[in-house]
């Protein structure tokens, strides 16, 4: 029988998953914009936590946007 597993354990069974199921990489991972960086402890994130990853998604968003930007203005 599979025992089934919360939203937060999915996250953090999907981290273990990503780095090959070394718990300290997970301790050390740096994708903190990835939407499973909050949760990769199998436990509510922390403010700190929340803070960082939201800074660090509006950062990716922003280099996307100037991304898209230099393509358009390359495709013109």
């Amino acid at each position: 029988m599979t025992k089934l597993l919360t939203p937060i354990m999915s996250h953090r069974a999907k981290c273990l998953d990503c780095c090959l199921n070394q718990r300290n990489e997970v301790k050390h991972c740096g994708a903190v914009a990835c939407p499973c960086w909050p949760y990769r402890f199998g436990k509510r994130p922390t403010s700190e936590d929340k803070h960082a990853h939201l800074q660090a998604k509006a950062n990716q968003d922003e280099r996307n946007r100037l991304m898209q930007e230099r393509q358009q203005r390359a495709d013109s």
